[in-house]
């Protein structure tokens, strides 16, 4: 419960940074990964493929990024790493697919509403982490 707590809290300041600045700070996603992976490991809620998964995701985003083929920041990488090992991997799934919708509509509204060229990507996914945990815990999903 603890984790859960401290991932959100620290995910809102994240919010704001990426709100009013777009930029998220490394030290924010530092310490919402220390609390993840040392709280993952006193709940003994960590597997390998709680580990395996964040890095083959970060090669493949970070692989994107070089290309130039879209525009996805480095501390939304980060956050998106943190995500992975905070999630069971089956949420993760259900995570990726509400993420891209709700990140999908944060543009529509960013671009149609506030007339502007990006949007922050850190609400979107926090707000798909929280779908995601009750969609999972309400017995919603997987069907």
């Amino acid at each position: 419960m603890f984790i859960g707590l401290a991932f959100y809290i620290v995910s809102a300041f994240l919010v704001y940074f990426d709100c009013k600045r777009y930029t998220v700070p490394n030290e924010l996603v530092s310490v919402l990964f220390m609390f993840v992976v040392v709280f993952g490991l006193i709940d003994s809620s960590l597997t390998w493929y709680s580990l395996i998964l964040p890095v083959l995701l970060v090669v493949i985003f970070w692989l994107v990024s070089m290309t130039g083929l879209g525009y996805v920041g480095g501390g939304d990488i980060k956050y998106l790493l943190v995500t992975a090992i905070y999630l069971e991997p089956l949420v993760f799934a259900l995570f990726l697919v509400l993420s891209g919708v709700l990140q999908l509509l944060f543009l529509v509204f960013y671009k149609r509403i506030k007339k502007r060229r990006f949007a922050p990507m850190i609400p979107a996914m926090v707000l798909a982490v929280a779908l995601s945990e009750i969609a999972y815990k309400i017995g919603v999903y997987p069907l």
